[in-house]
């Protein structure tokens, strides 16, 4: 099975990056939807889990600082 991760920093508060995650899972769903089986997301709604045949993805947002620099 191929594993790809992958980390972006985005620039927004962890509420708002919450709200962009949910934004971009409705997207998926609608687009998606015949391929989607499950989406299970975690309580506070910073990950979320997107299963469909032969194939899942997770995603979440995470509290923390910017780096500077590289």
């Amino acid at each position: 099975m191929s594993l790809i991760q992958l980390s972006v920093q985005h620039g927004h508060t962890f509420d708002e990056a919450k709200k962009r995650l949910e934004t971009a899972v409705h997207e998926i769903q609608s687009r998606f939807s015949t391929l989607l089986r499950q989406v299970e997301w975690s309580t506070d709604r910073s990950q979320v889990r997107l299963e469909g045949g032969g194939f899942w993805v997770e995603m979440q947002v995470r509290r923390g600082r910017a780096r500077q620099g590289y």
